[in-house]
């Protein structure tokens, strides 16, 4: 597959599989019995510049959501198109749904007010505005605390800044501000988002590219906002769910031994999981 992708660029690391910081050592996997199973890949989230310094305790890094993958041709030649694995929206709570909000300047959605940051959004945006449109969403708000992601017509780029996301002081490398050229053939911009606690993981128009990347926002900053610089911008359908747990509720964890190398779990009729 990869080496189809670079014959028909005639490049060598033409294109990324992901335009995030966070998306390093992909695994692709799928049914060995089902040859007509669906590919998917997920690969580990974060990034060796900091990996070993990331504020968390005990675990040190996670997996990305596995994806379900694809190739489409297009000007590039193939590209690999991105999907969230399907198995997700078993996990959705009930829908929010908002169509035809026109957004000046900045405004607190109040219309989808998540309780927690795990919760899946999708945010669909009319390009029929000027050409000069800048717009998108600030997530994780709390006080000057905010993820940034945007779009700016003239440039053509969607853009993502974690500069503010929270505690980004553990190293000089993590604040960052990403810029993906996109080029829209219709009149919509699409962005599915995934936020789960200390990731985010955001699939644009519909898996065309995907941004993976780390933040460690407070537990409270769950705000979400709109905004849309140089003039008004309409986004056109938005529909949003917060998102169970994979963990069953009646599951504690048991703290083994520090030469343990396996995790117990205990329900709450005594039967052991290992």
């Amino acid at each position: 597959m990869f080496s189809d992708i670079l014959y028909n660029t005639g490049l060598e690391h033409a294109l990324w599989g992901d335009c995030g910081p966070d998306f390093y050592a992909v695994r692709p996997y799928r049914d060995y019995d089902n040859p007509d199973s669906q590919p998917l890949w997920q690969a580990w989230m974060s990034n060796w510049e900091y990996a070993t310094v990331t504020p968390t305790s005990p675990w040190r890094g996670v997996q990305s959501m596995p994806r379900e993958i694809d190739l489409k041709t297009s000007e590039k030649g193939y590209v690999i198109i991105q999907k969230p694995f399907k198995g997700f929206e078993k996990l959705r709570k009930d829908s929010v749904v908002v169509e035809n909000l026109n957004i000046t300047g900045n405004q607190s959605f109040n219309d989808f007010q998540p309780t927690r940051n795990t919760y899946e959004a999708k945010f669909t945006f009319d390009l029929t505005g000027n050409s000069d449109q800048n717009f998108g969403i600030n997530f994780c708000i709390k006080r000057m605390s905010k993820v940034i992601l945007g779009y700016n017509a003239a440039t053509s780029n969607v853009y993502f800044d974690r500069t503010q996301s929270g505690n980004v002081s553990f190293s000089d490398r993590f604040p960052k501000v990403l810029y993906i050229p996109v080029k829209n053939k219709t009149n919509q911009l699409k962005f599915h988002v995934f936020v789960d606690e200390s990731t985010i993981e955001i699939f644009i128009n519909d898996g065309e590219n995907v941004i993976s990347s780390l933040m460690f926002p407070a537990a409270e900053a769950t705000g979400i906002e709109l905004f849309s610089k140089n003039g008004n911008t309409n986004l056109s359908r938005f529909e949003g769910w917060e998102l169970k747990s994979i963990w069953n509720d009646n599951q504690t964890s048991v703290i083994l031994p520090e030469e343990s190398n396996f995790n117990v779990f205990v329900n709450r009729e005594n039967n052991i999981i290992i």
